[in-house]
């Protein structure tokens, strides 16, 4: 039995082996975003590319968390906002070596345009007669960056975390932490912007010297005001106080004011935007993480679809990296809303796409991660190295 197959059949007999678990939330502990019919975005003519684009990622964000936050906050299916955008369409998420992906090997995929094994960042080990090698793969933000356009990627999740880290790292392992921050030092992004859980180790006098090597272009900073008062010619490593991610507005705000740094580029930006507590939803068969990291990126791409609709040169798209916890029911009384997860880990299941702007018309139908890569990169106007 090949690792594919293997690892399919053993994800399905562990699928078996978690009993379905309905879990209850009450009924207005959240407001969601409410908008009009005016607020809907109409589709742009097909074949423009954008001056900038704005990829947003719900972490375990599939389809069953899309419709219990809608059940939950507009009392019926597709009604939330990002599921109004006009372009729709499905990606497939499997790995290089595993029907179910993790959330690294998703990421670098949808960063480089690479399938990769489950753990790899920013690049894939490879094995031959001579032994294994790792090769890193840049992501189109860095080459976007080094032909001048601005790069801001920022997460409610650790800056080191697996996502953000797929668009500047290079590491066999996602675990290698230390490791990923130091390739945050010689990443020239804008912006990148996370969880406060990496300032003990840029703090670290150990470190001292690796860190030494940003000082003259970066400033380090703390909390949403340190970072929105940041020298405007500085690059910032910023970070957030985990209570500020309760706030059902936090991922807007601090993409509002990421946009409000990188738009002053002449040349425009890319802008990766991730919500972790889909996926922490999903692990933790949490309603709460679940309905409250839609709504964060519910709310998220109304703001960056306003952006849009005054910058007519900005493209906007929603999706995951993969699903977490198998959601598959949702159904609701007056008082409380009961979701059902058939598992606490990830699934093979695609996950929805929905786009907006220039190039929307690229993320249409069912694609797979590797391809929205491909298509994002070509719209920036860089060359990805594919590997065979």
């Amino acid at each position: 039995m090949n690792k594919f197959i293997s690892t399919v059949v053993l994800t399905s007999i562990c699928a078996f082996a978690f009993a379905a678990n309905d879990k209850k939330i009450e009924l207005g502990k959240y407001e969601g975003l409410k908008y009009s019919a005016n607020d809907v975005p109409a589709a742009v003519e097909a074949g423009a590319k954008p001056k900038n684009i704005i990829l947003l990622i719900g972490d375990g964000m599939g389809s069953g968390a899309f419709n219990a936050t809608s059940l939950y906050i507009h009392g019926e299916n597709g009604k939330l906002f990002m599921e109004q955008l006009p372009v729709k369409g499905m990606l497939k998420t499997r790995s290089l070596n595993s029907g179910v992906t993790d959330s690294a090997a998703a990421a670098t995929a949808m960063a480089t345009g690479n399938k990769v094994n489950n753990s790899n960042i920013g690049g894939r080990t490879v094995k031959s007669e001579e032994g294994t090698n790792f090769v890193p793969l840049k992501s189109y933000a860095t080459l976007s960056n080094e032909k001048g356009k601005a790069i801001a990627i920022i997460t409610s999740d650790s800056i080191a975390g697996a996502t953000p880290s797929a668009f500047f790292a290079h590491k066999p392992s996602r675990h290698d932490f230390g490791g990923i921050l130091t390739d945050l030092m010689d990443c020239k992004f804008d912006v990148v912007l996370g969880g406060n859980n990496t300032l003990k180790w840029l703090r670290n006098k150990d470190n001292a010297a690796v860190v030494a090597k940003i000082a003259d272009t970066h400033v380090i900073t703390e909390g949403m005001s340190e970072f929105e008062a940041a020298p405007a010619d500085k690059k910032v490593i910023a970070h957030l106080d985990s209570k500020f991610l309760d706030k059902e507005t936090s991922v807007a705000e601090f993409m509002n004011a990421s946009i409000a740094r990188v738009e002053k580029n002449p040349n425009g930006f890319f802008m990766m935007v991730e919500c972790c507590y889909p996926d922490k939803g999903g692990h933790g068969n949490d309603p709460s993480k679940t309905v409250l990291g839609t709504i964060h990126m519910d709310i998220a791409v109304k703001a960056a679809v306003d952006f849009a609709n005054k910058n007519k040169d900005t493209l906007v798209i929603v999706t995951a990296d993969h699903e977490t916890g198998s959601i598959s029911a949702s159904s609701r009384d007056d008082k409380e809303m009961t979701i059902t997860y058939n598992s606490g880990s990830h699934s093979a299941a695609n996950v929805p796409v929905y786009a907006f702007g220039p190039g929307a018309e690229l993320f249409a139908g069912e694609i797979d991660n590797t391809v929205l890569a491909k298509n994002i990169a070509s719209l920036l106007g860089v060359e990805l190295e594919i590997l065979k």
